[in-house]
């Protein structure tokens, strides 16, 4: 009986639930982490990523109502950003502008990159999927977003991952 009352309660705060064979989507935000389990994003090392709650004039860079909770969190130099999540697929979605080379690790394997070389027209793209993976074995799994994987600047910024 509480199992019972635990999806139902699942069904009615997220609109669908793990119930009968539905699936769940959960989307972690960057700096608010995973509503339902609490997990937070750990950045490292943590001095190469800024978040945008503490950056007071960063707020005029972006259009801020796209940006998904209204926060990202951002990389120029090398670093990762890792968080854990119980499920079988993942999507990582950035804000893109100029320039990317990220890789993404699925429980310390290689499973993708994303890299996008600067343009002269470059423009903003918000909720952008940079990695999708919806092939995992059901369960509990680490993604890693490793920044700056080749041999020029990189600009991560990172908005929210959605798993299943």
């Amino acid at each position: 009986m509480p199992l019972l009352i635990f999806r139902l309660v699942v069904l009615a705060l997220f609109g669908s639930a793990v119930v009968a064979g539905l699936s769940l989507n959960v989307t972690i935000d960057d700096t608010f982490g995973d509503p339902v389990t609490g997990t937070q994003f750990v950045y490292s090392p943590a001095d190469n990523w800024q978040s945008s709650s503490n950056c007071s004039e960063c707020a005029s860079t972006f259009a801020m109502a796209m940006v998904y909770d209204r926060t990202w969190t951002l990389s120029t130099h090398p670093g990762n950003a890792t968080i854990s999540f119980y499920g079988s697929a993942v999507y990582v979605y950035c804000i893109v502008s100029d320039h990317a080379a990220m890789a993404f690790l699925i429980d310390d394997k290689v499973d993708g990159y994303y890299i996008q070389t600067s343009s002269p027209n470059s423009t903003v793209d918000y909720n952008y999927p940079v990695y999708t993976s919806g092939d995992l074995p059901m369960g509990q799994h680490e993604l890693t977003i490793m920044n700056g994987v080749v041999n020029f600047s990189s600009l991560a910024i990172l908005d929210y991952i959605v798993y299943t």
